[in-house]
């Protein structure tokens, strides 16, 4: 089978390798579509070009793609051969032609899902997770700052989770996307007072009005930016949400911030550790050992199943997102447009056939 790696020196190579083998409690799939995930994928590859990496060998690479089913082992009896499938996880949902997946990071897909759109499935799963954390209910008011690949996914689950979203961005193409897919509004930064003109907006859409000792504005701010290097949407959040709100941290930002904002409102900080409840968890990705509803409701292989459905229902449309297309053969042209050109895309997807 055919396998994308990164080798020494951050060079992507595709390579003929054997396939991997059905373990109890595992699905065997023919992967169909995988997607890139540029923000991740790329410090992988940058990582691969410092001297320290020298003589490590290659290093696999990606985790969300869609595949059909070809064999299941009896354990995982509610998969089908000939099954749709979204399939997650690095180590299992590789960019490769045939994957092994355990029962508990595979999810199907509905009726009608195009095998494009359920490559998203892991990618997708990082805003529902950092929402959930936030402990939000119907009608409130949510920030999305950037409106990356993640961000745009993000906005559109908390739009159809019934929250009022409003996006902060520096990007006329991302606010005239997010638009287009049903986003309430949009702040762009660099271009006036961006805290007042958002707070502003979450008031009028029923969100806190400030008044004097008590911050107003989002009852939520979620980080989908990416800048390990830069705490400035951090900075952005803390000021934009209003008192008593969250922050969660969805995208790699750099987490270094001053006290005071977060004391002035009593505001919280989360964390979404990627898919959600399991993610790292070895007894349940390797092993595949299923964490029981009445102990967790909404594990990541849950959260890749309502991804796929809001993506089977309509309620998220990411077909608008999907910017390139390229055979795994052409993997290395890929990761050089994600890597040197990142303006020029957004969601890049390899084609398996």
């Amino acid at each position: 089978m055919k396998k994308v790696w990164i080798e020494e020196g951050g060079r992507i190579a595709v390579r003929d390798v054997p396939e991997p083998e059905l373990k109890p409690r595992y699905v065997l799939t023919d992967t169909q579509y995988s997607l890139i995930s540029a923000g991740t994928e790329t410090q992988h590859i940058l990582a691969m070009r410092r001297p320290e990496a020298k003589g490590r060998g290659p290093r696999r690479i990606g985790y969300s793609n869609s595949g059909i089913v070809r064999e299941a082992s009896g354990e995982a009896a509610r998969f089908r051969a000939g099954q749709l499938v979204g399939c997650y996880g690095g180590g299992f949902a590789d960019h490769q032609s045939v994957c092994s997946m355990p029962r508990t990071l595979t999810a199907p897909c509905p009726e009608g899902v195009d095998p494009r759109h359920g490559a998203f499935v892991g990618v997708g799963t990082f805003g529902l997770n950092g929402l959930r954390l936030c402990d939000l209910s119907f009608g409130e008011t949510v920030a999305v700052l950037g409106l990356g690949l993640i961000g745009q996914i993000t906005a559109q689950i908390a739009r159809g989770a019934g929250y009022r979203v409003v996006g902060i961005t520096g990007s006329d193409h991302l606010i005239d996307l997010a638009s287009k897919l049903g986003i309430n509004a949009c702040v762009k930064r660099g271009r006036g007072d961006t805290v007042r003109e958002a707070i502003d907006l979450a008031v009028g859409l029923g969100g806190a009005p400030p008044a004097e000792g008590r911050p107003g504005g989002f009852d939520a701010a979620l980080i989908c930016s990416g800048s390990r290097d830069d705490n400035a949407d951090l900075l952005l959040a803390m000021d934009v949400v209003r008192e008593g709100g969250t922050v969660s941290i969805v995208g790699g930002v750099k987490q270094d911030f001053p006290r005071g904002p977060f004391f002035e409102r009593e505001a919280r900080l989360v964390v979404a550790r990627a898919a959600g409840t399991g993610r790292y968890d070895p007894v349940h990705e390797v092993d595949a050992q299923e964490i029981p509803h009445s102990h967790v409701r909404w594990t990541e292989g849950r959260n890749c199943e309502e991804v796929l459905r809001m993506i089977g229902d309509g309620t998220l449309d990411v077909e608008p997102l999907i910017s390139h297309e390229f055979a795994v053969d052409d993997a290395p042209d890929a990761y050089d447009l994600v890597v040197n050109r990142p303006r020029e895309c957004l969601g890049v997807l390899l084609r398996y056939g």
